[in-house]
């Protein structure tokens, strides 16, 4: 791995962050989803099953800042985390209280900025996988004797 894509993996995880503490969905900053989704969310429907999109997002961040796992680990970690994560607009109302009341799902700046970081961390994994095929084996010579 080489620095630019250890910049990228820090600038996605710093964009992660940053996502916590804005608003997702009316009434819900980014720490609520996650906590509150992982928890509960395979309960309520298929829309909420997004949040799971997130310790897949960490094991590739993992892999890829240490180099482990090929491209067809990578590739198979990427299509499950967006899959996961694109379960998001399924979402047509938000449940906002035990009652149960909803309202319709609207996106705040958290979502956007969490779209970001898996954005930038699928550009990290794929600059790795690239330059990892792009070395090639060394090349023996093989002398014939007479």
């Amino acid at each position: 791995m080489n620095k630019n894509e250890r910049k990228l993996i820090l600038l996605s995880v710093l964009l992660w962050l940053a996502s916590l503490p804005c608003e997702v969905f009316p009434g819900y900053i980014g720490m609520e989803v996650l906590v509150l989704g992982t928890l509960f969310g395979w309960m309520v429907g298929i829309g909420y099953f997004a949040v799971y999109a997130n310790p897949v997002y960490a094991v590739l961040l993992v892999q890829g800042w240490f180099g482990r796992g090929g491209k067809a680990v990578r590739v198979s970690l990427l299509a499950v985390m967006w899959g996961l994560a694109l379960l998001t607009f399924t979402l047509d109302k938000i449940i906002v209280s035990e009652a149960p009341t909803y309202v319709s799902a609207a996106y705040g700046a958290g979502l956007y900025l969490w779209f970001a970081a898996l954005a930038v961390a699928t550009v990290a994994s794929i600059r790795g996988w690239r330059q990892t095929d792009s070395r090639l084996p060394e090349q023996t010579v093989c002398r014939i004797r007479k």
